[in-house]
């Protein structure tokens, strides 16, 4: 597994990646993918790429969605309308600070890396810049991911509202 480390130049403070659950999740979910499809990720086309980052994404939300603390935050946040921003929704949050930090301006559409709550839908890779913007897809494998990510949390608030519709209050919602 890989985790970076630097400096954040606005607060001088070293930011670790593996110090995050969410980073370490998502880095343990490459190494899950990887020993049951070895090679998988040196596969042709952004499609792979991008699950296999999404496979790290969606793994660093439902780890997290298992800790009561982050379930509370994300009703206090969202009133259970998952289409409000949260913390499950938005990741490596610290990590996307340092990013933005470095880069002198907000590169990653928040305080976070990326975010699940995306309208994006599928368009052919080719027809797409490498690195899209905080709004903008692109066929880069970590951009071309909050595809699949998105999908995923799509699914997740569906299953959400039906649970709320039927009676549940939020903080009753675990996965």
């Amino acid at each position: 597994m890989n985790f970076f480390h630097a400096t954040d130049p606005v607060t001088g403070e070293r930011v670790h990646s593996g110090e995050s659950g969410e980073v370490v999740a998502h880095e343990a979910a490459h190494a899950i993918l990887d020993g049951l499809r070895p090679g998988y990720l040196w596969a042709w086309g952004p499609d792979v790429g991008g699950f296999h980052e999404s496979f790290g994404d969606i793994l660093a939300m439902l780890v997290a969605l298992q800790d009561d603390r982050v379930v509370d935050r994300v009703v206090e946040q969202t009133g259970g309308d998952l289409s409000k921003p949260n913390l499950a929704a938005h990741l490596g949050e610290e990590l996307g600070v340092a990013i933005n930090h470095t880069e002198g301006r907000n590169v990653t559409g928040g305080d976070w890396t990326r975010t699940a709550r995306n309208d994006f839908t599928w368009k052919d890779p080719s027809t797409l810049p490498h690195r899209g913007g905080p709004d903008e897809l692109g066929n880069e494998v970590h951009s071309w991911s909050r595809l699949w990510t998105g999908a995923f949390y799509d699914g997740l608030k569906a299953m959400t509202d039906r649970h709320m519709a039927a009676g549940m209050s939020p903080a009753d919602e675990r996965v």
